[in-house]
């Protein structure tokens, strides 16, 4: 099972609340998106950490995904940017770490090592399952809401144009947090909403 792919799993300890919005909350539309962000991500940050603690807890139970195998490529094997990194050495044969069958199948190639390949596989298959069996809920469903909304809460404020100077800057204050919080968070697809929303809060507050 693959842990939840995006941002949302390298998070640290969970965050103290948002500072209070000023009186202007009333009047800019700018503050609740703020305000619903910030709950987005404190939400989101509470869902990886219970996400982890099963996965943890399931290595602890069962053991990791992956198991050490022979290096049977031959001594011409080139070197590869995938290649994972010896493990240790025995008697002259080199040995490593895989987690996945596609390392599996390209560690013990050919079909003299087919019942070779056969037994790594069942054996990670066995270690998988074992890990799945500790589970109380899926950890990446756990995740998935949560992470969905922090990405929709961002859409939402970067769309979401200041109508008081007072909104602009905490606007100003809260993209850096985020930036800060998790580069990733900011991508391609928003600096020219960004942009725009920028000129269109000066034109208006000039």
């Amino acid at each position: 099972m693959q842990m939840f792919v995006g941002t949302a799993i390298a998070s640290g300890p969970l965050p103290v609340a948002a500072p209070a919005m000023p009186s202007t909350t009333t009047t800019d539309p700018v503050f609740a998106a703020i305000e619903e962000y910030e709950r987005a991500y404190v939400e989101c940050r509470a869902a990886c950490a219970e996400s982890r603690r099963l996965y943890e807890r399931a290595i602890q139970m069962a053991g990791k995904s992956e198991v050490t195998i022979p290096d049977l490529r031959g001594p011409d094997a080139p070197a590869e940017h995938w290649a994972e990194p010896v493990a240790f050495e025995r008697d002259g044969q080199k040995y490593v770490i895989a987690d996945s069958y596609s390392f599996i199948d390209a560690y013990l190639p050919g079909d003299e090592n087919k019942h070779l390949r056969q037994s790594f596989v069942k054996r990670l298959d066995e270690i998988t399952a074992a890990q799945n069996a500790t589970y109380e809920c899926d950890p990446d469903e756990i995740v998935e809401g949560p992470a969905a909304a922090e990405w929709d809460a961002v859409d939402d404020l970067i769309n979401t144009v200041p109508t008081t100077l007072p909104g602009l800057l905490a606007l100003l204050s809260c993209v850096a947090r985020l930036h800060e919080r998790d580069p990733e968070m900011l991508d391609d697809q928003h600096i020219d909403p960004l942009v725009t929303l920028l000129g269109k809060a000066a034109s208006a507050l000039s």
